[in-house]
């Protein structure tokens, strides 16, 4: 599928390059904030105050919200849980900017759940990372991703994020990933800085 997010950035590649020559005036308007998950004292949902945070960023001119992801400690959360998140979210948002919803979890099959009821609601894309826990190959890191997109058939952005999960999606396998129709990005927290720049400048003349 055309990869609707190109425009948050417009010509820019955002590598350790870019963001070093742009000012903070040029690059306002491309924030997506993660989002935190308010609770109430018992642990549920705190529905009204969820409300109001996604009102408040997007107000403030942010470009878009991910929520159910790592800083909203989604991992601790039911499906349930999770999908009211992006019930309440997309009924919020009223497309005043992007709306990304994580999907990560060690259960492939929830995350397929996870990602068609998302979508299904009026999220615009999913981010999801590795499962934890076991030792995966390169191949079995590919066929994981490969399977989610092939299923769930939406945008999704892959999430690198080592420190949590303990692995790192090789960038020969995100190269190759970045080629299906339904993964259109990624977000990468791995602190490597080399990785970092071999990452940005992979895809710095691809314009999709």
């Amino acid at each position: 599928m055309p990869n609707p997010f190109t425009e948050l950035l417009g010509d820019y590649m955002l590598t350790p390059e870019t963001t070093q020559a742009l000012s903070r005036a040029a690059l306002e308007g491309i924030s997506i904030v993660p989002m935190l998950t308010p609770v109430t004292e018992k642990g549920a949902l705190d529905e009204a105050a969820f409300r109001r945070l996604v009102n408040h960023i997007l107000n403030g001119g942010c470009r878009g919200i991910l929520i159910s992801a790592t800083v909203g400690e989604a991992v601790s959360m039911s499906s349930r849980m999770r999908i009211r998140m992006a019930e309440i979210a997309a009924d919020a948002h009223d497309g005043r900017g992007y709306l990304f919803f994580g999907i990560g979890a060690d259960s492939q099959q929830e995350s397929i759940v996870l990602g068609k009821a998302a979508y299904r609601v009026g999220v615009d894309a999913l981010f999801t990372h590795l499962p934890t826990y076991y030792s995966i190959t390169e191949p079995e890191i590919e066929e994981w991703f490969v399977e989610l997109a092939n299923q769930i058939k939406a945008p999704l952005f892959l999430d690198n994020a080592p420190l949590t999960t303990g692995h790192s999606i090789p960038l020969a396998a995100v190269k190759r990933l970045s080629r299906h129709p339904n993964i259109v990005g990624i977000k990468d927290v791995d602190a490597n800085e080399g990785r970092q720049m071999r990452l940005g400048r992979m895809f710095l003349k691809r314009k999709d």
